[in-house]
């Protein structure tokens, strides 16, 4: 119990300390794919704002729906890691498909509020399409930031001769920012299904190809936040009270 609620002090810490930039990201991304704001613009108009309100940013729908999500994701990764330790077993499969199905939930929940409350259309039914995508985006990212590390860990070290800490560290930041070369085109495309219902496959295929570059670096930085340095930052802790 103790290791428990340890392992979930951890997983809340490096939420709060990673999703006010997580937050600012998202909400950009949202408005610039559905033409409210430009990316840039967004990213510094909210940026301002959490600087210049904290209080009210800190308690935003927007900041506390991006921290319950990491929170949770963390906690339920550290927990398999915990039980995994305990048993001695090999919790990789149980921890893709617990952490997946939390963030999942949670993630999907967040995009789908996101996309409502920062369109410039009025609110209507979430549409299936834009669900799967979402999904299919998750289970990608998840697996990159939790099942493959230690994989690619492995590989960096028996490769390239890294070192044990480097190459964990390299796979934590790398592994998650490469999977969003992937899974942009699947944001944009659900979020621009949302925004505009009646578009051609030729027009969204032309949304995408404009908003890609930039969405892409927004979302690599935003997941290596999120899985990479939030994931380096939540494991240093675990390790820490581990090592009392």
């Amino acid at each position: 119990m103790v290791a428990a609620g340890l392992d979930a002090c951890a997983a809340s810490a490096a939420a709060a300390l990673v999703s006010p930039i997580i937050a600012v990201i998202d909400v950009a991304v949202v408005e610039n794919a559905s033409g409210l704001r430009k990316l840039g613009e967004g990213m510094k108009h909210h940026g301002k704002k959490a600087l210049n309100s904290p209080s009210k940013f800190f308690t935003s729908r927007e900041f506390q729906a991006v921290w319950a999500l990491y929170a949770a994701t963390y906690a339920t990764a550290n927990w398999l890691d915990s039980y995994s330790r305990l048993k001695h077993t090999d919790a990789h499969l149980a921890k893709f498909v617990a952490t997946t199905l939390v963030n999942l939930q949670m993630g999907i929940s967040k995009d789908h509020a996101f996309t409502q409350m920062f369109s410039v259309v009025a609110p209507h039914p979430f549409p299936l399409k834009c669900y799967a995508l979402f999904t299919l985006r998750d289970c990608i990212t998840m697996g990159a930031s939790f099942s493959w590390t230690q994989d690619a860990s492995d590989w960096l070290q028996n490769v390239l001769g890294m070192n044990v800490s480097k190459a964990d560290l390299t796979s934590q930041l790398g592994c998650p920012s490469i999977s969003q070369l992937f899974t942009t085109p699947m944001h944009l495309l659900a979020v621009d299904i949302y925004n505009r219902p009646m578009v051609s496959n030729r027009g969204r295929l032309l949304f995408v190809k404009k908003e890609y570059p930039g969405t892409t670096v927004a979302r690599v930085g935003r997941v290596g936040i999120a899985f990479g340095i939030g994931g380096v930052v939540n494991k240093m802790l675990v390790k820490a009270y581990n090592s009392i």
